[in-house]
């Protein structure tokens, strides 16, 4: 199962298997169940020394893609809804990214067919 790690979980350096699945006892029965990524425009946000050691010393790998992997309609749709919601101000561009991103990886792991 895909999850994606976003610049909050970072710096506030969360231990993401109890945040993730809290019933999960060991480091590596929780990487053997869930794939973790990021965006390099997430890596970039995070300028605090402490907080890249803590995501250069997990005891999991991340797959840290480019925003080019994401599908424009992906980004297009996330952007539509926000501004249709009002949140599209809220909203930063990595964050944008990030939802986006959501939606093109659920898609390629097929636990979504298309978005509405």
């Amino acid at each position: 199962m895909a999850v994606i790690i976003d610049t909050n979980a970072i710096i506030k350096q969360l231990n993401l298997r109890l945040v993730i699945n809290p019933s999960i006892q060991t480091d590596k029965e929780f990487a053997e169940k869930y794939d973790l990524y990021t965006l390099k425009e997430v890596i970039g946000e995070v300028r605090d020394e402490r907080a890249r050691q803590f995501l250069a010393n997990l005891p999991y790998d991340v797959i840290i893609e480019d925003s080019s992997y994401i599908e424009d309609a992906d980004r297009i749709t996330v952007e539509n809804f926000a501004k249709d919601t009002g949140d599209f101000k809220t909203l930063s561009y990595v964050d944008i990214l990030v939802i986006a991103f959501g939606l093109t990886l659920a898609r390629e792991k097929k636990e979504i067919q298309h978005v509405l």
